[in-house]
């Protein structure tokens, strides 16, 4: 996923400073945590869900009328868009 370990254990503290997340140990093998979301956290991501679903349907609803030579040169710009960032 091109990122670092370094800023996955950042984001972790942050999140877990926040309260959205809980670290526990593993039973089984002491080196390995746990990550889950609290209570906190899954109402985010809840959150989170609808408001990518709202957008996906805006989307939906903007394009249903494009034409195929509309779509090619949405996705070629946005891949090239994304290439280059």
């Amino acid at each position: 996923m091109n990122i670092t370990r370094g800023a996955v254990s950042q984001t972790i503290k942050r999140l877990e400073a926040k309260g959205f997340i809980c670290k526990e140990a593993c039973e089984d093998n002491s080196c390995k945590l746990f990550i889950k979301l609290t209570e906190k956290g899954e109402i985010a991501y809840s959150n989170h869900k609808k408001y990518h679903e709202e957008y996906e349907h805006k989307i939906a609803e903007i394009l249903k009328d494009s034409t195929t030579e509309d779509r090619k040169f949405l996705y070629e710009f946005f891949r090239r868009f994304k290439a280059n960032i």
